[in-house]
Order: C-alpha cells, then sequence, then structure tokens
C-alpha cells in the first residue's frame, strides 16, 4: 500500500461505526461470516485494511458510504483529484490561445 495514504486509512471509522451500533467485534465478525474477530480488529486499528467486498459490506452493515468509513483518506484523495484537475486545466489553456477563432487569417 502506497504510504501517503497510511494515515488516512489509520484514521477509519469502523470501530466508532461499530460502537455507535452497541456491536462487539464478536458481533461483526459472525455477521460477516468471520470465524475469529483478529482481522476487525487490524481494521479498526489500521493495521490492516478490508478488501474491496469487505470494505462494502461494512458500508452496507452500518448504513453509510465509504466517505464516512474512511473520511481523511476520502479528502485526501479528492483533494488530490482537484488539484490534478486544476492542473490539468490550466496546462490545456496556457496551450490555447482563446482569441485564436477570432482572428482572421
Amino acid at each position: 500500500m502506497n504510504t501517503k495514504y497510511q494515515s488516512g486509512l489509520d484514521s477509519n471509522q469502523i470501530r466508532t461505526l461499530r460502537h455507535k451500533f452497541n456491536l462487539r467485534q464478536k458481533d461483526v465478525a459472525d455477521i460477516m461470516g468471520f470465524e475469529v474477530i483478529d482481522r476487525l480488529s487490524h481494521w479498526e486499528r489500521g493495521r490492516s485494511q478490508p478488501g474491496l467486498i469487505n470494505t462494502i459490506r461494512l458500508c452496507k452493515l452500518y448504513n453509510v458510504s465509504i466517505d464516512d468509513l474512511y473520511p481523511e483518506l476520502c479528502e485526501q484523495i479528492q483533494t488530490e483529484i482537484m488539484e490534478s484537475e486544476n492542473r490539468n486545466f490550466l496546462k490545456i489553456h496556457q496551450e490555447t490561445d482563446p482569441f485564436d477563432s477570432l482572428r482572421t487569417s
């Protein structure tokens, strides 16, 4: 995993949501079909991350979006996208003279 995203992954809301629903790790593990709670414990502490399917399961279980599950990570990625879009927009418009179509040959 790319380390630039680690802080966003570490600051997930998995534990907070579990507590909000008054569930134990064992309850969530049972609902998700895990025999032990190790995996869930590691996710809550940011030591590892759930794969796509388990991320979707968690979102559905708690009726939240991925933005609610990983708010800092999603904000970080959104900022990167906006900055990239701005750079690309500026680059495109710096390469093009908006008055070209108004000039006569």
